[in-house]
């Protein structure tokens, strides 16, 4: 009897253990970087006539974004929306994102604005 409950609690420390080891391994997701940017509206490579262009999409596990360097507002459901005004002819518009650790990960829309 002594013994079965000797393995018992060996296998209860096991478990305990295993389960600590993949708690910590999913909570360090963000210290390994993995994080996204989605971008929903524009697409890369559009071309546009209007100059003011709605940027929109979400981002996981970051803790700020720019858009072509200047800081914009993340709401609480993790998405952004902000208007970016096109130059006449090929722009580039950079969105990146960092995470507290200062990992950042960033995307390039290529977008035209015609002229007429």
């Amino acid at each position: 009897m002594r013994k079965d409950s000797i393995e018992i609690y060996h296998i209860a420390i096991s478990i305990l253990v295993v389960g600590i080891v993949v708690y910590g391994l999913f909570q360090a997701r963000v210290l390994l970087g993995v994080f996204h940017i989605d971008i929903e509206t524009p697409v890369d490579g559009t071309t546009y006539t209007e100059a003011l262009v709605p940027v929109v999409g979400s981002v996981k596990h970051a803790e700020s974004i720019s858009l072509n360097g200047r800081t914009i507002p993340v709401n609480r459901d993790n998405s952004f929306a902000e208007s970016y005004l096109l130059s006449p002819g090929y722009n580039e518009v950079v969105i990146e994102a960092t995470n507290k650790f200062g990992r950042s990960e960033h995307k390039v829309l290529r977008l035209y604005l015609e002229t007429l």
